[in-house]
């Protein structure tokens, strides 16, 4: 608040939303997320299928990596096997804490849906908030007003029964990425010290 202050408007975040990526863009985004520390991700469902998955090492960072639009697979089936193979490779890695908020239905949705296994550790902004706070609500688009500058925007992601704005989706897709890790990035002081 006393940042923005400074300003007689709400200044937003500058972040970059990588969508639409090549196939040499996501392997090489997904090698880098296998070098970090922290790796939010965020899956996004339609069809009962998974349509795209972000990853943000970074919080003003992210890519959405899609599977599938309206007129087909994004990728020719040998290259979306290769990205299923990275991201299989960052989901075994111990050395990666894997973010992503109300985790157990992205992870379910992930080994149930889609084959994945996961390896910890793991870590849920939604559940670090309900430890914290437990009469407070958790879900990101709460966290997002309280501990991010990021503006609300939890209705981009909706999507119609067949028609969808797939650049407005993966932009949505990516953005969760980056303010969930932002959020629990936000809250490591408080659980630090809990």
């Amino acid at each position: 608040v006393k940042e923005q202050s400074a300003f007689p408007h709400v200044e937003p975040r500058n972040r970059d939303w990588q969508i639409e990526p090549t196939f040499e863009a996501a392997m090489l985004c997904l090698k880098q997320m296998n070098e970090s520390p922290v790796v939010n991700f965020d899956v996004e469902v339609f069809w009962e299928k998974v349509d795209c998955i972000s990853f943000s090492r970074d919080y003003r960072v992210a890519m959405s990596i899609p599977f599938f639009t309206d007129k087909g697979r994004y990728w020719s089936a040998e290259q979306e096997q290769t990205i299923r193979e990275e991201m299989q490779v960052l989901f075994d890695n111990p050395n990666v804490l894997k973010v992503n908020q109300n985790m157990l239905f992205d992870i379910a949705i992930l080994t149930d849906l889609e084959g994945f296994k996961m390896v910890g550790p793991f870590g849920d902004p939604m559940v670090a908030h309900r430890l914290m706070y437990p009469d407070l609500p958790a879900s990101l688009a709460y966290l997002c007003s309280t501990l991010t500058e990021e503006s609300y925007y939890k209705d981009e992601g909706r999507v119609g029964k067949d028609v969808v704005d797939w650049r407005q989706r993966w932009r949505y897709n990516a953005k969760d990425s980056c303010v969930s890790l932002e959020c629990f990035q936000n809250m490591q002081d408080d659980l630090d010290n809990d």
